[in-house]
C-alpha cells in the first residue's frame, strides 16, 4: 500500500485552502462589478464559467509560487525527526506572511479594478513619492474600510487554518519513521518527483513547451471585462514590476523619428521651423491681438457621461449642461489619459500622455511649450488654483518650473475650512480665485483644478446646496457642478467677467462597463469654451478634438503671433482626424468611427465605434492611418522631452 508522505498532504490542504480564498475574492469582485455583464448579448453564463476556470489557472500559478520553498524544505525534514518542528516552525511562518500579502493585493485590486478598469500593477505605485497622503486619501474614504476589515478577518482565519493544519502535520510520524511501512526510498522518491513536476506545471501554468502562462492567456473573449476576472492581481503586479524593471533603461522608441515628423507635418499641413524643432510652427500670423483673460478649469473626473447633453437623464450637472448649451461645445472630445497628471499635462502643454510614464515626476524638470509660456511672454499674471498640497504628484514644483507665477493650494487657505487629504471643498477654492483675480491689475491666466468629485467623498456643510441622490459619490458629482455655477455667477460680479474666456474641461472621465478593453467614458470629456461677450457663435463642434487643443485653440481666439511646438492644433482652422490616448499599459487613438487600442495581451484592435463593438475593419490602410498617428505622437513627444 502507497502511503502519502505527510508534508504533501499538508502542502495539498493549505494550496486547497489558498484557491478557496482567492476564489472567494474573485467571486467578491465578479458581484461588485457586475453591471459590467450587462453588454454581454450571448453565451454569458459559459464565458463567465470560463473566466472562473481561468482564475484557478492563474491562482494555481501563485500558489505554486508561494509553496515551493515550504515543499522542499518540509521534503527535507522528513528524513530527520529531529528537525521536524524547527523546520514546519519556519514553513508555518513563512505560510503566515506571504498568502496574507498575496490576499492584501487582492484586496487592494478590488477598488482598483473598479477605479480604472485594470487589474493592479505597477502603476499602483506611481504616487509613492506622496505616501502619506496616499494613506490619508485612502483611510479617510469610508468605503475603503470595507475591504480592511474583510481583510483582517481574512489573516485571522487564515492563521487559524494553518495552525490547525500544522498541527495535525506535526503529530505525524514522518515517512522513514512509520513501522507500519517498510523504508523504501524509491517509492518516497517517485512520490516527491511526481509532485515536485506538479508543482512546477503549476509555476508554468501551462504544458506547452514555447511559453509559460502570460497575461495574454486570460484573454480568451471579446469581453474585456470577462478577460480581467480571469486573472490574479498578484500575478499582474509582479509581471508588471518585472516588465517595469526590464525597460527601465531603455530608450522608448515607437517608430523611426523622421517618419514621425513627416506624419505630423502631413496630417496637420504645416512646414516646420526646423531650427526650433521639427513640429514647430508660426501660428496667427496677421490678426490682430487681444488681451483676453483665460481661465481655465480642469474638473476632477466630470466624464462627459455625468452630462445631460451626453445622455444622463439624471440631471447631475445643470450648470455645466447650462454653460454648454451656450458656448462653443466640443462634444467628441477625449482626454489623453486617465489620471489626474495626465490631465494637466496634455490641457496646459499639448502633449499626450506618455504610456506608464508620469510626465511632472521628471527631474530634471524640463521646461515645455505651452499656454503658460505663450500668455506670459505675452506679460500676462500667471496662477494655478488647487484644493489640496501643491506636492502631490509634484504639481507645484512643476508648473513653477512652467511659467506660473504662483501656486494657490492648501496652504493659502484657513485650515478650518480642510475637511480632508484633498483639502477644502471646491466652492472654496473657487472664491478664493474670484479674490485673487479682482485684485489682478495684469492680463491673466487662471487654471483651476478640482477635486471633490474624488474618494475620500465629502460633501460640503452649511452651505445652499441640495443633492438629488443619496450616495454620496454621486453627490460629490452634483456639489461639484453646482460649485462650477456658483463661480461663474460670482464671476459676473466682476469688473473682469466680459473680458475673460472660460474654458471646462476634465482630467479624466470614470470606468464604465465597456466591450473593448478600454473604458470610452474614461477618455470622453466635455469641452467648454464660455464667454457670453467674446464668444459671439454659440455651436457645437462634431469634429475630434482633444484636451491638447485647447491651448492653440484658445491662441486662435486671441490672435497673438505665437510659435506653436505642440502636438495640439487650433480646431477652428485645423480638423483633427484622430485623438491619441493612453490607458495605463495600453494605447491608441479615438476618430470619428474608428477605435485602435493597442494592449501587450491581445496586440492591436480596431474597433468600428458606428457598428456596435464590430471588429470586421476590412481596409487596411484606415488601420495603417490611425495606428501610425498614434505612433507619432507618442514618438514625437518623446524626441522633445529626450531634446529638451
Amino acid at each position: 500500500m502507497i502511503r502519502i508522505p505527510a508534508q504533501i498532504k499538508l502542502i495539498f490542504k493549505i494550496y486547497l485552502t489558498g484557491i478557496v480564498l482567492f476564489t472567494l475574492l474573485r467571486l467578491g469582485l465578479f458581484i461588485l462589478s457586475y453591471q459590467q455583464l450587462s453588454i454581454i448579448s450571448e453565451g454569458k453564463f459559459t464565458l463567465i464559467l470560463k473566466a472562473f476556470f481561468m482564475g484557478w489557472r492563474f491562482d494555481t500559478v501563485i500558489s505554486s509560487y508561494i509553496l515551493a520553498i515550504p515543499l522542499l524544505v518540509l521534503t527535507i525534514a522528513e528524513g530527520w525527526k529531529s528537525s521536524k518542528k524547527i523546520i514546519s516552525k519556519f514553513a508555518k511562518w513563512y505560510l503566515y506572511l506571504l498568502y496574507p500579502i498575496a490576499f492584501l493585493i487582492c484586496f487592494a485590486d478590488i477598488p482598483y479594478y473598479l477605479q480604472f478598469g485594470n487589474r493592479f500593477n505597477i502603476n499602483a505605485f506611481q504616487w509613492l513619492d506622496s505616501p502619506i497622503f496616499v494613506f490619508k486619501m485612502i483611510f479617510q474614504e469610508p468605503k475603503y474600510w470595507l475591504a480592511i476589515l474583510p481583510f483582517i478577518l481574512y489573516v485571522f482565519l487564515w492563521i487559524i487554518i494553518l495552525k490547525k493544519l500544522f498541527r495535525n502535520y506535526i503529530s505525524e510520524k514522518t515517512y522513514f519513521e512509520a513501522k507500519s511501512l517498510k523504508i523504501n526510498i524509491i517509492q518516497f522518491s517517485i512520490i516527491n518527483i511526481l509532485i515536485f513536476s506538479l508543482l512546477f506545471l503549476g509555476i508554468r501554468g501551462r504544458v506547452e513547451k514555447k511559453s509559460p502562462i502570460r497575461i495574454g492567456t486570460a484573454f480568451f473573449s471579446p469581453y474585456s471585462h470577462i478577460n480581467n476576472l480571469g486573472l490574479n492581481p498578484v500575478f499582474t503586479l509582479l509581471r508588471s514590476y518585472l516588465d517595469d524593471v526590464k525597460n527601465r533603461d531603455k530608450e522608448i522608441s515607437f517608430m523611426d523619428e523622421n517618419q514621425a515628423f513627416e506624419i505630423i507635418q502631413k496630417e496637420f499641413n504645416f512646414e516646420p521651423i526646423e531650427e526650433i524643432s521639427p513640429i514647430a510652427r508660426q501660428e496667427n500670423i496677421g490678426r490682430n491681438p487681444n488681451n483676453y483673460n483665460i481661465v481655465i478649469v480642469i474638473m476632477e473626473s466630470m466624464g462627459a457621461a455625468n452630462l445631460e447633453r451626453f445622455g444622463n437623464p439624471n440631471k447631475l450637472c445643470p450648470a455645466l449642461d447650462t454653460l454648454a448649451n451656450n458656448s462653443i461645445s466640443f462634444d467628441k472630445a477625449y482626454t489623453a489619459g486617465i489620471h489626474t497628471h495626465n490631465g494637466i499635462f496634455s490641457t496646459l502643454f499639448s502633449l499626450p500622455a506618455l504610456p506608464q510614464k508620469h510626465p511632472m515626476n521628471i527631474f530634471p524638470i524640463p521646461e515645455y511649450d505651452g499656454i503658460s509660456k505663450t500668455l506670459k511672454e505675452n506679460y500676462y499674471k500667471t496662477m494655478f488654483f488647487m484644493t489640496h498640497d501643491e506636492q502631490f504628484d509634484n504639481i507645484g514644483g512643476f508648473l513653477m518650473a512652467n511659467n506660473f507665477d504662483k501656486i494657490i493650494s492648501q496652504k493659502d487657505y484657513p485650515s478650518k475650512e480642510v475637511v480632508n487629504t484633498l483639502g477644502v471643498p471646491d466652492h472654496i477654492m473657487f472664491d478664493k480665485g474670484i479674490e485673487i483675480l479682482s485684485k489682478t491689475k495684469e492680463p491673466f491666466f487662471a487654471s483651476f483644478l478640482t477635486s471633490t468629485n474624488h474618494g475620500p467623498y465629502e460633501v460640503p456643510k452649511d452651505i445652499n446646496f441640495k443633492p438629488k441622490s443619496s450616495d454620496v459619490k454621486i453627490q460629490t458629482i452634483e456639489y461639484s457642478d453646482w460649485a462650477i455655477g456658483q463661480f461663474i455667477e460670482n464671476a459676473k460680479k466682476t469688473d473682469w467677467f466680459d473680458n475673460t474666456i472660460f474654458v471646462f474641461v476634465a482630467d479624466h472621465g470614470f470606468h464604465s462597463a465597456t466591450p473593448y478593453e478600454i473604458s470610452l467614458s474614461y477618455h470622453h470629456t466635455p469641452i467648454i469654451f464660455y464667454s457670453p461677450k467674446i464668444i459671439d457663435s454659440v455651436y457645437s463642434y462634431q469634429g475630434i478634438a482633444s484636451q491638447m487643443d485647447i491651448y492653440p485653440s484658445l491662441m486662435h481666439i486671441l490672435g497673438h503671433q505665437y510659435i506653436n511646438n505642440t502636438l495640439g492644433v487650433n480646431l477652428f482652422e485645423t480638423s483633427r482626424n484622430y485623438a491619441p490616448y493612453t490607458n495605463g499599459s495600453n494605447y491608441g487613438a479615438i476618430g470619428d468611427s474608428l477605435l485602435f487600442i493597442k494592449t501587450k495581451e491581445s496586440g492591436d484592435r480596431f474597433y468600428d465605434l458606428t457598428n456596435s463593438f464590430k471588429t470586421g475593419i476590412n481596409s487596411d490602410s484606415i488601420k495603417d492611418l490611425i495606428k501610425i498617428f498614434t505612433y507619432s505622437n507618442f514618438e514625437i513627444s518623446t524626441y522633445l522631452l529626450k531634446h529638451s
